[in-house]
């Protein structure tokens, strides 16, 4: 039997609280609530441990009264987000991400203490640290990402080609600090079939080719 002088619980006990409780009387139902009042918190949830990357598309952002930063709303689309959690925020206009922690969680206009892939969400940024840089200036568009992804940001769009020969072709600039180090130095565009169409000299990107 559960002793009441008990003020916490040990998790890793393999010994199993029991209470006799009167759903007539209600007798020994202080002890049940006294129990669970004493409880030491428990992280079961903790969302930087999870083995898939965590991915939040940024849909609107909006004002609260009292809140000195804004709130942020969208959609995660993989991996969790808790209370806590350390991600980056981008792109900002030089192609960059931004460290940042997420320091309030809402769903439904309650507050929550996790989040999981296909939730959507409202959430508060704060700087990663004291020694982080201020936070950017945070627009619909812009993602939330692990840090261990390592982002890269590209510019993309799509068109046709405006010539004899009609075709699709996607267009990607990749900025000169692309990670594979094995870029070309110039922009080009792929027609939808993935054969290479014609190469545009741009110093100021280069594209990965991998």
């Amino acid at each position: 039997m559960y002793n009441n002088s008990q003020m916490s619980w040990d998790f890793e006990s393999d010994i199993i609280p029991v209470f006799n409780v009167s759903c007539v009387t209600g007798e020994g139902l202080e002890d049940l609530t006294n129990f669970i009042k004493n409880l030491s918190p428990y992280n079961v949830n903790s969302a930087d441990s999870d083995s898939e990357s965590c991915l939040f598309q940024i849909d609107e952002t909006f004002r609260v009264a009292g809140l000195n930063e804004p709130v942020l709303g969208g959609l995660l689309v993989k991996g969790a987000i808790a209370l806590g959690t350390r991600l980056l925020v981008g792109p900002l206009p030089d192609g960059e991400f931004s460290p940042v922690k997420v320091v309030s969680l809402h769903r439904n206009k309650a507050p929550c203490c996790l989040v999981r892939a296909s939730q959507s969400a409202s959430l508060t940024l704060a700087p990663s640290t004291n020694r982080s840089p201020p936070l950017p200036h945070l627009r619909p568009g812009m993602v939330l990402i692990s840090v261990w992804d390592q982002p890269h940001a590209t510019l993309f769009f799509s068109g046709n080609c405006v010539n004899s020969i009609s075709c699709d072709c996607n267009i990607f600039w990749f900025s000169n600090n692309c990670p594979c180090r094995k870029c070309k130095t110039n922009m080009y565009y792929k027609r939808n079939n993935g054969r290479e169409g014609q190469r545009f000299t741009d110093k100021r990107y280069s594209v990965c080719a991998i």
